[in-house]
């Protein structure tokens, strides 16, 4: 007999936050649930968040943004190497007729359509960093700024994707990828994945499976621990498994 999936109301979910609960449910419930943990911005976070609020002013200003002059203590990274990011979506929105959105915000009900992004009973959302709309070719484009190593996941995009066919009905085909900001030029955008509309319910039909193992976990309070080689960066502390950061090789 099917297990039965318990009712019970969750705040609205994201890519993040389902993530964080595959990789560790104890991890999860101490950022999102218990909130037991303080939230710590790493050097790496700001960073991150320094470039796409960069990238953001630069879409929003038509190009004319400058990124600021500031060098990664560890990689030597300067984030100016990250300014033709926004110069080539821009171009290459102007050359098909396209116009571009910086941090876009969307939302997804229950019902599996799009709902108000503060909606405390919605199901999933998040801001995707850029989406490019062709409106005369019933196409988008959508892309996430990744500044650390480059991983194998298209879930997010996933998401994203249906997100941007669920916002605009004259949206029938949505190409997705990540630009890895690490990476040189040539190898920064991912081949892109091309979704259409016989997309949507799959993608979503996925998100809903792990949504309910979120749920059950909240209606039965069990969020067990779930060790791995990333125990050292997780901030719950006190769990029996934490242990500190292995010392970097000089």
């Amino acid at each position: 007999m099917a297990e039965l999936i318990p009712v019970v109301n969750i705040p609205p979910q994201t890519h993040s936050s389902l993530a964080v609960f595959e990789q560790c449910p104890r991890q999860y419930d101490a950022k999102y649930r218990t909130k037991s943990v303080k939230f710590v911005q790493s050097y790496e976070g700001e960073w991150g968040d320094l470039a796409h609020n960069s990238l953001e002013a630069q879409i929003k200003a038509g190009g004319k943004y400058q990124f600021p002059d500031q060098t990664h203590k560890d990689s030597g990274q300067n984030m100016r190497e990250y300014q033709w990011i926004g110069e080539a979506l821009l171009n290459r929105a102007a050359s098909k007729g396209g116009y571009v959105l910086a941090e876009r915000k969307f939302a997804i009900g229950y019902d599996r359509d799009t709902t108000d992004y503060w909606d405390k009973g919605g199901w999933l959302r998040g801001k995707i960093d850029v989406t490019i709309l062709y409106p005369d070719l019933r196409m988008a484009e959508v892309y996430d700024l990744k500044t650390g190593k480059k991983k194998d996941d298209s879930l997010q995009v996933d998401l994203y994707s249906v997100s941007a066919m669920l916002d605009y009905t004259n949206v029938d085909v949505v190409k997705a990828g990540y630009i890895w900001g690490k990476l040189p030029q040539d190898k920064a955008i991912d081949k892109p994945i091309t979704y259409t509309r016989d997309s949507i319910q799959p993608i979503l039909n996925t998100f809903m499976a792990k949504t309910n193992d979120v749920k059950h976990a909240w209606a039965t309070g069990v969020f067990p621990p779930r060790p791995s080689a990333l125990c050292p960066w997780c901030d719950v502390t006190s769990c029996e498994f934490w242990k500190p950061k292995p010392e970097k090789r000089r």
